[in-house]
């Protein structure tokens, strides 16, 4: 594990910034990443060490219009970062972002079985909706989150339109 030290948050990043993000998230997932998507992005915010390597990356990913919604993602830490509350910060910054973007509802998905990924939500104000499989049968079962920012949004209604072509599962 990295000696946390001093650990910057940049948003928007730069161009290599962006790259190496990209790099980092492509590097955690087991499906190559959608390059296109992740750089139109409206928020990514970055975390850079001492060297202004990109060790963290958070965004987010799109805006539901009609439901003034946006989806967090693009998430990711550096293993040797890991457990030294980057996550934290990262998540903090998007969600401060959203509110200056005047977005009502943050949402999230995250693999069932990634607890540390639902607990930094959950430490964020996140709200667990239900657990929702995209196929029945499959065992790809995902934890859905939201964070309401406005008082004035029907979470549940969103959250429900959000994830009705879905199959709840307990």
């Amino acid at each position: 594990m990295a000696t946390l030290k001093t650990i910057h948050y940049i948003t928007p990043p730069t161009p290599d910034q962006l790259d190496a993000a990209a790099r980092l998230i492509d590097s955690t997932l087991e499906h190559s990443l959608k390059l296109s998507r992740f750089q139109r992005a409206p928020v990514v915010v970055v975390a850079l060490d001492a060297t202004l390597k990109v060790v963290g990356v958070a965004a987010i990913r799109k805006v539901k219009v009609r439901a003034n919604a946006a989806e967090i993602g693009y998430f990711a830490v550096d293993a040797t970062y890991r457990r030294q509350g980057i996550a934290t910060r990262l998540t903090q910054m998007v969600v401060s972002e959203a509110r200056l973007l005047g977005i009502d509802l943050l949402y999230a998905w995250v693999e069932h079985a990634n607890i540390a990924s639902s607990d930094n939500l959950k430490k964020s104000g996140f709200r667990f909706f239900g657990n929702y499989v995209r196929r029945p049968g499959k065992s790809n079962v995902r934890s859905w989150l939201y964070l309401p920012l406005s008082s004035a949004v029907d979470s549940n209604a969103v959250m429900e339109g959000i994830t009705k072509s879905l199959t709840r599962v307990e």
